[in-house]
């Protein structure tokens, strides 16, 4: 993926996904936001699906999908824009063993040397899979 024209994209823990449109709508929608052109919309968002091993949920509805597949519809919005830097709040926090490691893997896949994560988590294999930890407890950073 190439550098794009956002500094930073976001991955929730609850996908925040809007139910009336396909994946596709809702990969697109910041492009739409942002007032892109029709074929770069199309473009961006078929090239993102197709790395993250997600263009058969083109036309699914978010309510059709399992936790982990609305996460992977989560990431491709997230990273639809080509942010600098993805800020993930818990993004495997509501998801089983198996769906937690294809989204580190699917994470892995688009992760470049032009993008930085920032992740939340509570989960130790998260953490692990992480280049630096930084703990908080008690409101202070532990290193």
């Amino acid at each position: 993926m190439e550098k794009g024209d956002s500094i930073f994209g976001m991955i929730t823990q609850d996908y925040q996904l809007l139910h009336d449109r396909t994946c596709f709508d809702n990969i697109a929608l910041p492009l739409k936001c942002l007032k892109e052109k029709h074929k770069e919309i199309r473009k961006r968002t078929d090239e993102v699906m197709e790395i993250l091993g997600i263009t058969g949920y083109r036309f699914k509805y978010p309510h059709s999908l399992s936790g982990g597949q609305c996460q992977q519809v989560a990431i491709a919005r997230a990273l639809v824009k080509y942010p600098e830097v993805l800020i993930a709040d818990e993004p495997t926090g509501a998801l089983d063993a198996v769906s937690e490691q294809y989204v580190l893997d699917s994470l892995k896949k688009v992760l470049d040397e032009n993008c930085t994560i920032i992740i939340a988590t509570h989960s130790d294999a998260v953490a692990q899979w992480c280049d630096r930890v930084v703990e908080i407890k008690d409101h202070k950073i532990r290193k």
